[in-house]
């Protein structure tokens, strides 16, 4: 620490000199004292914190843009219903299906089965979901798996035989086509259809709308049951 006679004597050094040759003599004096005391003082020069106050102005910048892009992706991914053709042919993934979904998706693609990972319910929905299977007289399927609960081995093991069992194709679906129907896509791939793990884990991602984030987000328990159900598959997770 600087005495109080040490920095009367630099006050009155200062008041002798132009403001910037001040500075350097004060910064001076104050790293010899410091030396002396053994204490460590830590100056950084202005262009240096000018530098990080503009990487910090980009990093936000930045975030914020991605927080726009982000927002856009999953509001296109509700517009479409968050379809897609997992397997040409084989099975196909969507969020909550209407009616006319259903008429047109078994219309286009021929669909003979639909899993509903919602499970059973006295909503609407579900009874129009009922009402269309019937219809169009394809085979319906409650599984309920909610997307905030890992996936038991029992129930791993159930979802692999009726992946495998029923008439195809087979449109699998969940409230919103991201979480369940991404963890059960990622299954068929890998143990129906033979794909490599990398590519079947992709079932189960930002681009379907899956946010898997630890602690923050209760779909992570999607992820974590992957990660079981590679072990269980004698994958390399």
């Amino acid at each position: 620490m600087i005495c109080e006679a040490c920095e009367l004597s630099m006050s009155c050094i200062f008041r002798r000199q132009e403001p910037m040759q001040a500075a350097k003599i004060k910064k001076e004096y104050r790293h010899r004292f410091a030396s002396a005391s053994g204490g460590v003082i830590l100056d950084f020069p202005q262009n240096e914190n000018e530098t990080m106050i503009k990487l910090l102005k980009t990093s936000i910048w930045i975030a914020g843009i991605s927080m726009v892009l982000l927002g856009s992706h999953l509001s296109a991914i509700q517009l479409t219903d968050n379809f897609d053709e997992v397997v040409p042919g084989q099975l196909y993934r969507s969020a909550q299906p209407s009616q006319a979904d259903i008429d047109n998706y078994v219309k286009h693609y021929g669909i003979r089965t639909i899993i509903n990972l919602r499970g059973r319910s006295d909503a609407l929905w579900y009874k129009d979901e009922i009402g269309a299977s019937q219809h169009a007289g394809i085979s319906h399927i409650d599984f309920a798996l909610p997307p905030s609960k890992e996936v038991t081995p029992a129930q791993a093991s159930r979802l692999v035989a009726i992946l495998r069992d029923s008439p195809k194709p087979i449109l699998v679906h969940c409230e919103t086509g991201a979480d369940p129907t991404g963890l059960v896509s990622a299954i068929y791939l890998q143990q129906i259809a033979g794909v490599d793990e990398k590519k079947a884990e992709g079932q189960l991602s930002i681009l379907y709308g899956h946010l898997g984030i630890p602690y923050l987000s209760s779909t992570y328990a999607m992820d974590e049951s992957w990660e079981q159900l590679e072990k269980r598959f004698g994958l390399k997770s």
